[in-house]
């Protein structure tokens, strides 16, 4: 395949970039502009030069589809790495998942690989991303490839990428008829919001009642006007779903829906490509990564009035694969807890955001001995009452508001495969984990315990069902712990022994498991085997206290020297069906708590009584963060103490568009219901919320003028517009603010003389474009006569002088002229030639009858 001459100047930039010195790259292309293609071309040039190259991808899915793109594209025969898939290690070209990679990377050494291709580099800032790329970037050369991301996901980007290489967006590429043109159908319905949406957004709840009354007006519509279409519908809740579902079919619409945990979801997406049915709804599942390319109808109906709906404060912590963090990124594994079945699930983050709490944004607290909540006012919360009745959504200040107190969820299950291990082997490894030490001189690993204690039958016999051979000692007590009893020391050898204890092991055939750091293997206990696991731990360091029936309790107290010990066996309680808070507590030396009960909920709020209930907080300005995923709920920590809570929902672009068709059609049905709403096809093409305003009011403005009841309107002419808007918006406010004795223009005044928008609204987002700007570049702005404190860093001053220089072999008149010539009215003076100025000049200096003449 040939590139086309879009994708030859990206390839020419790439090379570039590496020339100028940069090894991390990112390229910004938007969907359906070939990026594959792209990377494909690369990785040739860089294989023919002899070197190996690395292709990382995030889905099983999207192996194959790399590898086959490769082959079709450059003509590359490439290696498969994950899961059962085995890569030859000499391979010239291997496509990897991540996750696969980051398990193996002692199969790959670090200089293994000229070049790293990451593909969805949006979530290559990620932890598990991170750990793959630093192994290697090392020596290898490393390019991402990514659709337009917004200022923010620039910005984290940026503190990896050097590099950033754009040239073509969704309107440009509309342009040039490389993609399929996008027309917008405004149908309007009138929405009763009267009553509803009282703090910052509707839940879920009342977008359903919403939208629910209108559901059969869609339908129709969407048989009336999107006829042979292959058409994505985004709706508020799972029965919403449901509901269109079954309208949808009584009309005759071959129709489904999809949700997060269905178990059909795969087949039916794919059934939906073959065309096998015409309309496919879900509950804002997919308004991200939308990868159907057949799709050519979109309609959003999700009454919204905010892109961001529900936020945590900003000391809550989410549970991800990698352990508890509070810089979750698109893409990291992070922990969800199914309603219905109590799973816990690893599921990727599909959003992250990030804000200040807005005017209108209160938070909501409630902290007692056992949760610790802070979340915004309309944060989905998850919550069951004395009735049991099941897991159910609310918004905090609706959960606060009721008078009886209610249940929260704080733990679940995963579903665990097991591990090979026996109760005793379990045990074994608690002991050591707790009490245990191995010896660095001979491997041997010693267990110690005090000789009054009544649990020391239950260590040997554990020792003796492991099969070990032993030895058994008393030993005088030198340690600084205050006890008038002996120390007992049970000393296992790691080899396996000989003579006539050949029968026996040592605990060796153990050493996979045996951390002090805690085995990543044990994360595979069902839940049983943890229960066994955990009360040898709670003997090793916990407080004990003699019960009726023995030394086992119904909650443990377990001491850790170490938080990162603690909070591994924290997430292994919350996956086995443990209440598990964590505590600091400092007496000589820093000791961390682990509070365990086998319980799966807390209690809170409530009228009555002394039980802590909800605060109301004022406002104040401070920052709060929260995560998307496609379950719905997350796994937080405040202060040591879990709460599963609902998470955020996002307005992401709709869907991907694809090259070949006739156009992608939006049918947007809310235009009519409030300026506020945000679920709007402008966030299709947007850069900023700003931006995707202005188009909304342009199309309201549009559909106001036409006497039709349907109103069409081409979004490419929306944006065109609006961008149009802006220019003069900027070149009015410069004219006003000019000071016409300055020897200087302004940055933005300098761009807007050669019409580059792109360069009067420049933000950094690369490392190196906010440092200082060199001492070359200062000599050639000032030749410019370009006002240096207006210049945003090294990367907005590398735009200016290409603009300078660009136009600089023209021979342009110089600035004084220019100047002179624009104050005396010259209609295009800032473009003026020197041969157009000595000519301007020349005829100011004729006679007046010359001229007249």
């Amino acid at each position: 395949m040939i590139p086309h001459p879009f994708q030859s100047d990206y390839l020419a930039d790439i090379r570039k970039g590496w020339k100028d010195g940069f090894t991390k790259q990112l390229v910004v292309s938007p969907t359906g502009s070939g990026k594959t293609c792209m990377f494909s071309w690369v990785t040739k040039e860089f294989t023919e030069a002899g070197h190996r190259a690395l292709i990382l991808v995030d889905q099983d899915e999207l192996v194959w589809q790399t590898k086959d793109k490769l082959q079709k594209v450059a003509g590359i025969h490439s290696e498969v790495e994950k899961a059962e898939w085995r890569a030859n290690a000499e391979a010239q070209v291997v496509v990897a998942t991540v996750q696969s990679m980051a398990k193996r990377l002692d199969r790959w050494p670090g200089d293994g690989f000229g070049l790293v291709i990451a593909d969805e580099a949006d979530k290559s800032v990620s932890t598990s991303w991170q750990t793959v790329l630093k192994h290697f970037d090392g020596t290898a050369k490393v390019l991402g490839f990514t659709a337009t991301p917004n200022r923010t996901d620039r910005r984290n980007l940026g503190e990896y990428y050097e590099n950033c290489i754009e040239r073509e967006n969704l309107v440009s590429l509309i342009g040039k008829g490389f993609l399929s043109p996008i027309s917008i159908k405004m149908l309007p319905i009138t929405l009763d919001v009267s009553g509803r949406g009282a703090g910052k957004d509707f839940t879920e709840e009342e977008a359903d009642e919403i939208i629910t009354p209108h559901l059969g007006e869609i339908a129709k519509a969407i048989q009336e006007h999107a006829a042979f279409r292959r058409t994505l519908v985004f709706l508020p809740l799972i029965k919403t779903c449901e509901k269109f579902n079954d309208v949808a079919r009584s009309i005759g619409l071959s129709s489904e829906y999809i949700f997060g945990v269905d178990g059909d979801r795969d087949s039916k997406l794919a059934r939906f490509r073959r065309y096998d049915f015409d309309v496919l709804s879900n509950s804002m599942l997919l308004t991200r990564g939308v990868d159907i390319p057949e799709v050519d109808c979109i309609v959003p109906c999700r009454p919204t009035k905010s892109v961001t709906l529900y936020c945590l404060d900003s000391e809550t912590e989410v549970l991800t694969e990698a352990g508890w963090s509070k810089t979750v990124a698109v893409g990291d594994s992070v922990a969800a807890f199914h309603p219905k079945t109590g799973q816990i699930i690893y599921t990727p983050a599909t959003g992250v955001i990030r804000q200040h709490l807005q005017p209108d944004e209160r938070f909501i607290s409630l902290r007692s001995q056992s949760v610790d909540i802070r979340v915004t006012d309309q944060h989905r919360m998850l919550y069951d009452h004395k009735g049991k009745t099941g897991w159910k959504f609310k918004t905090a200040s609706e959960l606060a508001a009721l008078r009886d107190t209610s249940y929260i969820p704080v733990s679940g299950r995963q579903r665990a495969a097991g591990v090979p291990l026996s109760d005793d082997d379990l045990r074994f490894i608690g002991w050591v984990l707790t009490d245990g030490t191995i010896n660095k001189l001979n491997n041997a690993i010693t267990i110690t315990q005090g000789e009054h204690q009544p649990w020391l039958e239950q260590i040997e016999a554990c020792i003796r069902g492991c099969g070990f051979k032993f030895t058994r000692a008393v030993y005088k007590r030198t340690d600084a712990y205050k006890s008038s009893s002996d120390c007992v020391r049970w000393t296992i050898s790691k080899g396996k022994p000989r003579g006539r204890d050949r029968h026996l092991t040592g605990w060796g055939r153990l050493e996979t498991w045996i951390s002090k750091d805690v085995s990543p293997l044990l994360f595979q206990m069902t839940e049983r085997q943890f229960d066994v696991f955990i009360e040898a731990v709670h003997l090793g360091d916990g407080a004990k206290q003699l019960n009726t029936d023995g030394w086992t309790r119904r909650s443990y107290h377990i001491c850790f020297g170490k938080k990162e010990r603690a909070e591994k066996i924290q997430i292994l309680a919350i996956l086995n069906g443990y209440r598990a808070n964590l505590s600091f507590q400092h007496a000589q030396n820093a000791i961390w708590v682990l509070h365990l009960k086998k319980q799966s909920f807390s209690r809170v709020g409530g009228h009555s009584g002394d039980r802590p209930s909800w605060q109301a907080e004022g406002y104040k300005p401070e920052s709060c963060w929260c995560v998307e995923n496609e379950i719905g709920t997350l796994i937080t920590r405040r202060n040591g103490k879990v709460a599963i809570v609902g998470n955020c929902q996002m307005i992401g672009r709709g869907a991907r568009i694809a090259a070949g068709k006739t156009e992608c059609l939006l049918m947007d049905f809310l235009y009519q219901a409030s300026k506020k709403l945000v679920c709007r096809p402008a966030h299709l093409v947007a850069k900023t919320q700003e931006e995707a305003e202005q188009i909304t009011e342009l199309t309201q403005d549009a559909a106001g003028l036409t006497a039709e009841l349907v109103a069409e309107l081409d979004l490419v002419g929306l944006v065109e517009t609006a961008t149009s808007q802006r220019e003069e918006a900027l070149r009015k406010r410069l004219e006003e603010n000019k000071n016409k004795q300055a020897k200087t223009v302004s940055a933005e005044e300098f761009a807007m003389q050669y019409h580059s928008m792109e360069t009067a609204e420049f933000e950094p987002t690369m490392k190196w474009e906010s440092d200082a700007i060199t001492e070359k570049q200062t000599k050639w702005l000032s030749k410019a006569h370009i006002d240096l404190s207006t210049i945003r860093g090294k990367g907005h001053a590398s735009k200016l002088l290409s603009l300078y220089f660009a136009h600089k072999p023209i021979n342009m008149a110089s600035y004084a002229q220019r100047k002179i010539m624009a104050q005396m009215g010259h209609p295009d003076a800032w473009h003026a030639t020197a041969a157009e100025a000595r000519q301007f000049f020349a005829d100011l200096n004729k006679p007046k009858e010359a001229v007249l003449l």
